[in-house]
């Protein structure tokens, strides 16, 4: 029999908070050995309830795809002929992909799951102040409106009312909240029967469950022989201008290039459908259907005292904005580094490899910023049993395993407690896979309370700045929780080619935006 994880190996610090959480969580693990279990797997229902808010939700990019299919002629040379057929084309990609079959249904304490019933999508217009102004339904092809008029007029103008209304709000309500602002907009419309405003308000509901994209046209750099400029293809897309009514699951930024040729997509995606390694694998699917005509070049690494613009991520009313900001290094030191360590220290280590991300981590803790953090570290965890693929995280303190004394067998006592975490929590036996498991069986409207009562031990049990890696994606912008008070690193493949002809992996930094510029150069550092 497998040996029980031991929950206080979670904990490096105690207080009566953290006590009285370690307590909660034995009662808890206490009723899944008398046979009580989630029904659904125990990062996947966490996620509805706490990743409901803008910096929640993940964010990842192509580059560079043909914007016209081979079968597409370019009759008018204007952006909104391209924009109908990127908007088309991605239509008709995702309602292909098993993976877009589901959709959100938004509560008071968390978000449902339901099967999405048709695959819509909706080109949405904002102004300079994040007023949506327009809406342009492309309705699923499959899925016929029932109806003997048309109410899509009625239907936009509900809509649109409805959005202005409520974006303002907090993105846990606003949801919510739009959909009963909509409602009363649909029963405001005069000389209109109930039977015609349900008629309205069932056609207002698919728009608002529909995948919403936003449309661009990046300018013209005279610096880079008339392309788009490479900082601006990277520069993440104005979140807090970009908004989505919620059902959808995500919000698509297409940024036309000048030529009118290719388009760069960004997706926003809710973690509450999706995660990071499974859509970067669609992303990639998508990648090759349609085909790179443009691809990103980037600039050498500049210098850290080149000015890197930051991006607001958080929605409205929060107490602490959520920022991000990109930048792109050459991690081949860093790598050449992980190889020089592994020859001399090999004894040492027993025949483990160094783990990237540990080393990533360790040397993040050398630096005052970081110095006594506590990080989770974000995994792609296989499907196992009954339980689909999922995510899962290994936390680990590097600066319990420091010592002046013996770095190196510092250094090689926190690499094998990591590999120990991350084997244990992929094979679903972790303490941190036990204590996730184990909070599914509270009811989702105790998940705020918990929080507020026992914030400090939940921090201290799973961190409080993340890093993920998705080695597929060329950038990864991770989500924030409430948890992660001090933000999250997401880094994508270090093969990205610049213009000198290396190679170079983009680093995206979210939290707070007091923080995230001495954590950059923190790493800058340390890569370097």
């Amino acid at each position: 029999m497998a040996e029980r994880p031991r929950m206080s190996g979670l904990f490096d610090r105690w207080s009566l908070s953290i006590a009285l959480f370690f307590v909660s969580i034995k009662l808890l693990q206490y009723l899944r050995r008398l046979g009580l279990r989630p029904r659904q797997d125990g990062f996947r229902r966490s996620t509805r309830a706490f990743l409901r808010v803008q910096e929640s939700h993940p964010c990842m990019p192509v580059f560079g795809l043909r914007a016209a299919g081979p079968k597409t002629t370019r009759k008018a040379p204007n952006d909104l002929s391209i924009g109908d057929c990127v908007v088309a084309r991605l239509q008709e990609f995702l309602a292909s992909r098993p993976d877009m079959r589901k959709c959100l249904r938004w509560g008071r304490f968390q978000t449902k799951i339901v099967e999405r019933t048709a695959l819509d999508v909706v080109q949405a217009d904002v102004d300079a102040s994040g007023s949506l102004v327009e809406i342009r339904p492309y309705l699923d092809p499959r899925v016929p409106l029932d109806v003997e008029q048309d109410y899509s007029a009625a239907a936009r103008r509900a809509l649109l009312r409805a959005f202005n209304e409520m974006r303002l709000q907090s993105d846990k309500q606003r949801p919510v909240e739009l959909q009963h602002e909509l409602l009363r907009q649909v029963r405001a419309i005069a000389g209109t029967s109930r039977a015609d405003q349900r008629s309205v308000l069932e056609l207002a509901d698919r728009f608002s469950s529909a995948i919403w994209v936003y449309l661009e046209t990046l300018p013209i750099s005279h610096a880079h022989a008339g392309k788009p400029d490479p900082h601006a293809r990277i520069q993440p897309p104005a979140f807090r201008e970009r908004l989505g009514p919620g059902p959808g699951g995500f919000v698509v930024t297409a940024r036309i290039l000048p030529d009118g040729k290719a388009v760069d997509l960004w997706f926003h995606y809710s973690h509450s459908l999706f995660d990071g390694v499974p859509f970067a694998e669609m992303l990639l699917d998508l990648e090759k259907e349609w085909g790179v005509v443009a691809p990103l070049v980037l600039p050498a690494p500049e210098p850290a005292a080149a000015p890197r613009p930051q991006v607001l991520c958080s929605g409205p009313g929060v107490d602490v904005e959520s920022w991000v900001l990109a930048d792109w290094l050459d991690f081949a030191p860093l790598l050449s580094r992980r190889n020089q360590l592994e020859a001399r220290l090999a004894e040492r280590l027993k025949g483990e490899r160094i783990s990237t991300v540990g080393l990533l981590v360790w040397g993040l803790a050398q630096h005052d910023v970081c110095r006594d953090l506590k990080f989770t570290v974000v995994l792609d965890m296989p499907a196992a049993g009954k339980r689909g693929r999922s995510l899962g995280i290994a936390p680990i303190r590097p600066s319990v395993f420091f010592d002046d004394h013996d770095p190196d067998g510092a250094f090689v006592a926190f690499n094998s407690e990591l590999l120990r975490r991350i084997r244990a929590t992929r094979e679903r036996r972790s303490e941190s896979y036990e204590m996730v498991e184990s909070i599914a069986l509270l009811p989702a409207s105790l998940y705020p309370l918990a929080l507020r009562l026992f914030g400090a031990g939940i921090r201290e049990c799973v961190g409080t700045i993340g890093i993920s890696i998705i080695r597929e994606s060329p950038v990864v912008i991770a989500a924030q929780t409430d948890i992660h008070i001090d933000g999250f690193l997401g880094i994508g493949g270090f093969d990205l080619p610049d213009e000198d002809g290396g190679l170079v992996g983009v680093v995206a930094v979210k939290g707070p935006p007091s923080k995230i510029d001495s954590y950059l150069d923190a790493l800058r550092a340390w890569v370097a």
